[in-house]
């Protein structure tokens, strides 16, 4: 900690390479909460990460009908098409 009270500045290992000034009262948990997230690793954001949010949602949209591109059709698109739902 700086002895005249002054903000801190993080390591520039530990962030990307631009300077960012702390508040030094908060600069100890700012480090224990680095070597936490270390520690956990990509346990948790792996653990965590969905590909959708709601699985009736997902499968509703992969039996509707696509377009070209992948979008989906409008009914008037469906009729011209002649696709059955």
């Amino acid at each position: 900690m700086d002895i005249a009270g002054g903000p801190e500045v993080v390591p520039a290992y530990l962030i990307s390479s631009t300077v960012i000034f702390v508040n030094p009262k908060q600069y100890g948990r700012i480090l224990q909460r680095r070597m936490m997230r270390e520690k956990l690793g990509l346990k948790i954001s792996t653990s965590f990460k969905r590909k959708y949010y709601y699985e009736s949602r997902h499968k509703h949209a992969l039996a509707r009908p696509r377009g070209t591109g992948g979008r989906f059709l409008t009914k008037s698109e469906m009729n011209s098409h002649e696709f059955n739902l």
